[in-house]
């Protein structure tokens, strides 16, 4: 479920169980979360982690400058402007698309961009990356009116 959540939406996770153990902890934090926290805890605790999470979550943190002429990415909307035409992204197709912007003209490995959109090169599958680029292109061509 997280890491489907992951692909569809940029929402800040914290993760509330009863399983404590190193391994858990690890493994959620792997796997997509912001933060893990385990039974019992107390109130203060809770509030002060999901503040901390929504302080990190703010649309500043994804902030990028124009990248390929016709591109324009919208932070606080978390879409593009391509061609004069809106394109609403995931949290993760923003970031996606984002970090091509930033390393235009370069070359981006498959770990780069797992350790870079999905903070995770080793607990999400290499495959992912290549859906996502193919999602993003396809909102980008029917943006334009280019099926």
């Amino acid at each position: 479920v997280l890491e489907r959540t992951r692909d569809m939406a940029d929402l800040p996770v914290l993760l509330l169980t009863a399983r404590g153990a190193e391994s858990d902890r690890v493994r959620g934090l792997r796997a997509g979360a912001d933060d893990y926290l385990p039974k019992p805890f107390g109130n203060e605790e809770f509030l002060a982690r999901v503040e901390a999470l929504l302080r990190r979550a703010g649309p500043a943190q994804w902030a990028v400058a124009d990248g390929a002429p016709g591109l324009h990415l919208v932070p606080e909307r978390r879409s593009a402007l391509w061609q004069g035409h809106e394109v609403r992204l995931s949290g993760i197709e923003y970031r996606l698309l984002q970090t091509l912007v930033r390393n235009r003209g370069r070359v981006v490995t498959t770990e780069q961009l797992l350790a870079r959109v999905w903070g995770d090169p080793e607990g999400v599958g290499a495959e992912r990356v290549k859906f996502a680029v193919l999602r993003v292109r396809r909102k980008l061509r029917q943006a334009a009116g280019d099926e």
